[in-house]
């Protein structure tokens, strides 16, 4: 990307009339801008502005890159009558300001000194901007000091688009009457989408429950991403858009439409260092229309981490679950409490180590679907000796309705649970062979089950203490933490450096498989490893089309942090105010992390490609790029041979014998083959492991060398017709 800069220079008269000029001008590439062809806003801060009696400066600025549009002064501190416009067309400002002694001036570190909007629309790429770099200046304080830090800062104020600017408040009518009232509740941390039919643009809500958005002139309508179970808007909201430069408000209320509380829980945490604590934040919040009485958290682990303590009076239950009782939580109410584990010092590098955390009771507030037979399954895996240890229980309150099928893997290979039908409160085991392989289980959840329970559970490093372990397989697969009230982390033991994003599931096979219905957990992490103590950073997110913006949720960081949804569909994760040490001083806080949740848009297709990356800024440059995370979605809940037999016009194939040992000949009887047909074996990961002509009914495997597994065998006539079958190879 070209930049262009605003070239700038500051003169400050010294109380001993002595005339200083410095000027400075550095290029560097704006850091929250996202789309330069229109309006762009820039604030001006200050720092160790203190007691200051007189300022006196000039901006320059390229008139044929930018327009001075509107100057901006913040009240109490500028006034217009502070600033010469006079040669505004081209390009100059000069701002001369003095308290004749009477008050001098004081601005914390950081705050805004004025504002200015520039139009840059016949700028075909890159933007002027303010840099960041100290600049020239003079000026001078009661005392005759004088400071050499004052900044202006290329900080776009979120006037990307020529359009006009939409505020309100987004409210729950308490009182059930459409109206706006002091009683009316703020509703933070929600996605409002305006649709025209151009342009389909989002905001999210504030803490407190404000929105702020810019709209080209057009007719929108308001859509607000809240659950519709408990809320729906008291009128159809739609709003004309007809000035280009007007600033108007509205205001959108929600009547309640089910009293319930309903508790969220994410989890957000450091990283998993061997030998060293790592600290979880555990953040609830009532997201529900009744305040939560009686609930409590469950934070469990792996054998391989040991707690080590937190602020908040968890109770031990068991080495490896320990339990908090929540106080009443209002609607729209937050908290979060942290805890820090240790990660066993003989951990490898590479293994994956499970938390979880779980807001209990259960509480569905939706509409129970009478086709749920109240059975529930539930999945666990652990360490047994010389096998791994599968439990399937019915935790549910009646019997199951129909037989379940589940998948057992072994790394990314593996075959079929069949048949799986519980009475309530009984269990089925299934045991495997403690070779240190990665071992995973995968079954449906029982038919029209409330919420979004996948069951899924998997288990690393059992073995006889001799046996490599197989690594990086854990991950693969999505972790049963779809359903608000849990979230469920694998966290990579590493030593090296961390990496700046990552996405869990990572998806199985080289094409990172995953299922169209399920989300995708992103996070966002840097260590500081400058030297410096930083103050400001941010990472920017670019969102693909193939994942929904509306679906933005759990976001959880480990400071404060300001989430703006921008107009070319990326987010901003923006901090301030850090005071984030150099690893070197203390390893854990010198860490700065985000994460989130992103769904694949509702249809989308099969074989999607979905590739995502951000960029991190430190201060207001360019730091660097992430690595491409990048994910392909399949229809299927399972392994993609499952998916791949649900295609249509395929018929089935007929094998015989089946299982087959790995070096036999095996016979397809109902093929009609043409004498000039194809098979191809895929693996259980999506792999092709065997591509090869039919001559004619049968298949000599002996030659292909395939370890003991499941395939999915598919056979391609002349004729264009397709076959396929699953076929189990043993030893």
């Amino acid at each position: 990307m070209t930049t262009k800069s605003l070239h700038i220079a500051l003169l400050i008269t010294l109380c001993s009339g002595v005339w200083m000029q410095l000027q400075a001008q550095m290029e560097v590439e704006p850091a929250f801008c996202v789309e330069w062809n229109g309006i762009d806003g820039y604030e001006v801060r200050v720092q160790g502005f203190d007691d200051v009696e007189s300022v006196q400066f000039s901006m320059r600025w390229d008139p044929t890159q930018a327009a001075l549009l509107e100057l901006v002064t913040v009240q109490d501190i500028t006034d217009p009558s502070d600033f010469f416009l006079d040669n505004a067309d081209e390009g100059e400002l000069t701002m001369v300001w003095t308290d004749g002694g009477l008050s001098p001036l004081t601005l914390l570190d950081g705050e805004i000194f004025f504002s200015l909007r520039m139009d840059v629309s016949d700028v075909e790429s890159g933007a002027p901007y303010i840099t960041d770099d100290p600049l020239a200046y003079e000026l001078t304080d009661a005392d005759g000091n004088v400071y050499m830090e004052l900044r202006a800062m290329a900080n776009c104020l979120g006037s990307v688009r020529s359009g006009s600017l939409i505020r309100g408040t987004l409210l729950v009518d308490t009182d059930m009457d459409c109206e706006s009232s002091a009683a009316d509740r703020a509703l933070p941390s929600t996605i409002i989408t305006y649709m025209s039919a151009t342009d389909t643009i989002h905001t999210r809500t504030d803490t407190d429950g404000n929105y702020l958005i810019e709209l080209r002139p057009d007719d929108y309508q308001v859509d607000v991403q809240a659950d519709d179970y408990l809320y729906t808007a008291c009128q159809a909201y739609t709003l004309t858009v007809d000035d280009a430069t007007a600033v108007d408000t509205l205001d959108i209320l929600l009547e309640e439409q089910n009293i319930c509380a309903t508790v969220h829980i994410d989890m957000i945490h450091s990283a998993a260092i061997t030998c060293d604590e790592t600290i979880f934040q555990i953040h609830y919040d009532n997201r529900g229309t009744d305040v939560a009485r009686g609930f409590f958290i469950d934070v469990s682990w792996d054998p391989s981490w040991s707690y080590v303590g937190s602020e908040s009076a968890f109770v031990r239950i068991t080495d490896e679950l320990y339990r908090l009782l929540l106080p009443d939580v209002d609607p729209q109410s937050t908290g979060t409490v942290e805890l820090r584990l240790f990660l066993d010092c003989d951990a490898e590098d590479g293994s994956s180590h499970r938390v979880v955390s779980q807001v209990l009771p259960v509480v569905y507030c939706e509409e129970i679907s009478p086709d749920w037979s109240r059975a529930s399954i539930e999945v666990e895996a652990e360490c047994e000796g010389d096998s791994v240890r599968f439990a399937i229980s019915n935790v549910g309150i009646v019997a199951m309705a129909e037989p379940l099928d589940g998948i057992i893997l072994e790394d990314d290979l593996g075959g079929f649970v069949r048949d799986v039908l519980l009475p309530p409160g009984e269990q089925i085991i299934e045991k495997r062979e403690a070779n240190g392989s990665t071992w995973t289980l995968l079954i449906p959840q029982v038919s029209g089950h409330p919420g979004s329970s996948f069951p899924a559970v998997s288990i690393e490093s059992c073995n006889d203490g001799v046996t490599m372990n197989s690594l990086g397989f854990r991950p693969d697969y999505a972790e049963d933490d779809e359903d608000v009230f849990i979230d469920r982390d694998l966290l990579i033991a590493d030593r090296d450096e961390l990496s700046l994003k990552s996405a869990l599931p990572t998806g199985y096979g080289p094409e990172n498989f995953i299922s169209a219905d399920r989300s995708i957990e992103y996070t966002l992490r840097y260590q500081n490893t400058t030297g410096l103590t930083l103050d400001r950073l941010s990472f920017v997110d670019e969102i693909p089309e193939s994942l929904d913006i509306e679906s933005l949720t759990d976001i959880q960081s480990s400071h404060p942090v300001q989430v703006i949804l921008n107009s070319d569909n990326s987010i901003t994760f923006s901090f301030t105010d850090l005071l984030l040490p150099d690893s070197s001083i203390n390893s854990v806080e010198s860490q700065i992390y985000v994460s989130y949740r992103l769904s694949p848009v509702e249809g989308i297709a099969p074989g999607t490609l979905i590739e995502n990356y951000g960029e991190l800024y430190l201060s207001y440059d360019r730091a660097a790029k992430t690595a491409l995370v990048f994910h392909t979605v399949i229809d299927s809940l399972g392994p993609i041979i499952t998916s791949l037999l649900d295609l249509p016009q395929s018929k089935e194939l007929q094998i015989a014998p089946n299982p087959s040992a790995s070096n036999n000949v095996i016979h397809l009887p109902n093929l009609v083959h043409d004498g000039n047909s194809s098979f191809t074996l895929i693996s259980a990961d999506g792999r092709v492991v065997v591509r090869s002509a039919l001559l004619d009914n049968h298949i000599d495997l002996s030659p292909h060398d395939l370890p003991p597994a499941w395939y999915l065998l598919q056979v391609y006539t002349h004729e264009g017709h397709l076959y396929q079958a699953i076929i189990m190879l043993t030893e």
